[in-house]
């Protein structure tokens, strides 16, 4: 298990990563993060259950969709996105979303499922993003 979070404020420019800056807790060897960073790595076979929520709002004045998007090794995770329509900088809303990410063994024809890297993406209007967090549990190491 591991939950990491940001519990200061992050501008995120449109196709930007979000940072977590803390670790509160690592418990599982396949699930790798380093305090500071964008990306979190699934290193072992299994299925992950992973939980993002953050608080969002736009940074200039033009309103429109605050979005929040899951990649899984630089490309769109289908399903695990959230918007906020905000109006303004002051228009604070609350995104979140969950998936399961099944990661399959690496084989002589396929070298590349392990490890996965995941990064949340601001896939919407420049926000600025408060107490961002992720959690991932591995609920299954087999397939």
């Amino acid at each position: 298990m591991l939950n990491t979070y940001t519990n200061t404020s992050q501008a995120v420019a449109v196709n930007g990563t979000l940072t977590f800056n803390n670790t509160a807790i690592s418990a599982c060897q396949f699930v790798r993060h380093t305090a500071g960073s964008a990306s979190t790595a699934l290193t072992g076979t299994g299925y992950y259950l992973v939980i993002f929520n953050a608080d969002a709002a736009i940074t200039d004045s033009t309103a429109g969709n605050v979005t929040a998007q899951l990649q899984v090794d630089g490309a769109v995770y289908p399903g695990a996105e959230a918007t906020f329509y905000s109006t303004a900088a002051t228009d604070i809303g609350n995104l979140s979303f969950a998936t399961l990410v099944k990661v399959q063994p690496n084989c002589c024809a396929i070298s590349d499922n392990i490890p996965k890297t995941l990064t949340v993406v601001n896939t919407g209007l420049a926000a600025t993003y408060t107490n961002a967090a992720l959690t991932i549990y591995r609920v299954r190491a087999q397939l």
